[in-house]
């Protein structure tokens, strides 16, 4: 059992490197590599075991190396992005999708070879522990503190927030909407080294604090020092710096029982050039309980993962905790979200300065800028109608569930916040999203939802990408389309989505055999046959007729019938009503037991 091991299939690189006069990115070479028509599927096919499928994709990935030469450009960097990738073979492991949908983990066995002509680049210096200018922590009102060997730490049964007093980090941030006095369960990372992961040498700073990552220094916020004043309820961070001249970061922490305020002043002598940089991250492990940034993403071109503000950092049974700014001067205020399955990690880093696109350096820009953002404790609620009764505390708690499952910096909605979308379980989030009341600051529930379904309809990458092995990824997507077009009646929104909304009608109509159920014609379902699902239950072998995946295709007709009648294409309608009813006619006597009423998880082909 399992997925055939498909290997990544490149088919176009742009090789960069900066220019340290303009901050921009010159392009020294674009590389077109050949196809391998074995990875595109070349003497592959559904019926073989999926032991010899890998077997041959295997000896074709041994056999696939590409030598590029940039003939002798001297560089501290370089820039290789990977925009286009060949075909590859269809595989229930395919996470990824069509040309344009890249995997991210495509270059990671990239290796660079030349000639080091200068002492190896800096190590971060570890500078001095933070000076101590004073220290006179006084609780707000319904908040408690105390001074820990590790922190300084403020609670309330709504919010709970600890400081170093040595480095400028974050130890403790716990929250609770409901104020049942979980808010000490702390969300934050406290390794205080690099996640590492020696597969393909990936590190990141798991640390709350400042982060900057230049192409010869890489300082988290455990190499920072300055100076540090505890007065009250705020926190000040002055005069901030690590082992890159030229900058100097100031911060003010203002602690309330629900509430947080960051004053964040950003000093530049010049323009620096990063890799990385977040004035301020945090930091969650996913591993103590799924923390997810519930955003819209700006959709900018370049790097993935800049969000919109107000947003939610969402958590099941705690509620969200919002991020807003409320005032800015000179550049603009981003947040920038990552999320590292691997490491148990999801950041959330804000920083002033530019926009990277695919030109462009990251750059903090010189000068002055100033910003204020407030952190609060809240929640996203169910949408009650009229004299509607309120949600119980089952209800209410568990309602942010769905929102700490996206992933802004990929394609929406996902299992978690460090998976990636799930087409074939999207529409039951959709339902909880559709249902959610519009919070008073951040992103409209349904803005997220049509998001995620309209990336996943216009052939956006996705776990159960491969329709002809995932059956219920289309009908998913078009249920979860009409819910949200039921809610929110939107006939431009279907104007944008109308060519991968056909698209997967017509997939759906196609599957429809001379019995009238939707057919699945790669997988028989035959026992022995060792291969997994047409459907989300993975790794049991469902084939031919699915009964879960004619079910929902019911539903998912009936929905493509009220979305064709509203974009004016009435006999395509017919055709989608059609087929409902012949699966409606012939479910029962096909998948149900007359003897038992008992439905069948499936009909294999052979009877």
């Amino acid at each position: 059992m399992g997925a055939p091991r498909v290997p990544t299939h490149p088919a176009h690189l742009i090789i960069s490197v900066p220019d340290e006069k303009n901050l921009r990115w010159r392009t020294v070479k674009q590389v077109d590599l050949p196809a391998n028509p074995v990875i595109s599927g070349q003497g592959l096919n559904q019926d073989m075991p999926t032991s010899e499928m890998s077997a041959i994709l295997d000896q074709a990935r041994k056999e696939t190396r590409h030598l590029i030469d940039l003939d002798g450009v001297s560089t501290d960097l370089l820039k290789v992005e990977c925009d286009r990738e060949h075909p590859t073979w269809p595989s229930h492991g395919e996470c990824n999708g069509g040309p344009f949908n890249v995997p991210f983990a495509l270059l990671n066995p990239l290796q660079v070879y030349g000639q080091i002509d200068r002492d190896d680049p800096i190590l971060p210096t570890r500078l001095d522990l933070l000076k101590v200018k004073s220290f006179r922590p006084k609780a707000p009102v319904g908040m408690t503190v105390e001074d820990l060997p590790d922190m300084v730490r403020y609670s309330s049964p709504k919010l709970s927030i600890g400081f170093s007093v040595r480095r400028p980090m974050l130890l403790h941030l716990g929250w609770d909407a409901f104020g049942r006095d979980r808010s000490g369960e702390n969300r934050l990372a406290q390794n205080l080294l690099f996640f590492y992961r020696r597969g393909n040498g990936e590190r990141r700073n798991a640390l709350s604090g400042p982060v900057l990552k230049t192409s010869r220094v890489d300082c988290g916020s455990q190499v920072w020092t300055g100076e540090v004043s505890v007065e009250g309820a705020k926190i000040h961070y002055r005069n901030l710096h690590c082992a890159v001249d030229g900058l100097r970061l100031d911060l003010t922490f203002t602690v309330k029982a629900d509430r947080l305020r960051l004053e964040l002043t950003q000093h530049a002598e010049r323009a620096i050039l990063a890799l990385e940089y977040e004035a301020w991250r945090l930091a969650f492990d996913i591993g103590k309980a799924i923390t997810g940034a519930a955003a819209m993403p700006t959709l900018l071109a370049g790097r993935s993962g800049e969000v919109n503000l107000p947003m939610h950092w969402a958590v099941s049974g705690n509620g969200s905790l919002s991020c807003r700014v409320i005032e800015e001067t000179g550049v603009g205020a981003r947040l920038q979200v990552e999320s590292y399955r691997s490491q148990h990690l999801v950041t959330g880093g804000l920083y002033l300065g530019n926009h990277a696109d695919n030109e462009s350096c990251l750059v903090i820009p010189a000068g002055t800028h100033k910003a204020t953002f407030e952190f609060a404790v809240t929640s996203f609620e169910p949408a009650a109608g009229p004299g509607s009764a309120r949600p119980g505390p089952g209800v209410s708690t568990t309602w942010p569930a769905a929102f700490a499952c996206y992933r802004p910096e990929y394609t929406g909605f996902a299992d978690h916040s460090a998976s990636v979308n799930c087409v074939t379980n999207q529409a039951d989030n959709i339902e909880v999203i559709c249902l959610t009341k519009k919070p008073r600051f951040g992103p409209d529930p349904l803005d997220l939802a049509r998001f995620t379904i309209g990336r996943s309809l216009m052939d956006g990458g996705a776990y159960g990408y491969c329709r002809n092995l995932y059956m219920d990824s289309d009908p998913q997507n078009l249920m979860a389309a009409g819910r949200v077009h039921q809610v929110g009646p939107d006939v431009q929104w279907l104007r944008q989505v109308e060519p991968g909304l056909m698209e997967t009608i017509d997939r759906i109509l196609e599957t429809i055999d001379e019995e009238g159920l939707s057919r699945n014609r790669d997988l028989s379902g035959n026992t022995g046959s060792y291969r997994w699902s047409t459907n989300a239950m993975d790794v049991i072998g469902f084939g031919h007729h699915d009964a879960y995946v004619n079910a929902i295709t019911y539903r998912a007709l009936r929905n493509a019938t009220a979305m064709l009648k509203d974009l004016g294409r009435k006999e395509k309608a017919k055709q989608c009503c059609h087929a409902a009813d012949s699966i409606h006619a012939a479910f029962a006597k096909t998948l149900i037991n007359p003897d038992t009423g008992s439905v069948a998880g499936w009909h294999s082909r052979d009877g």
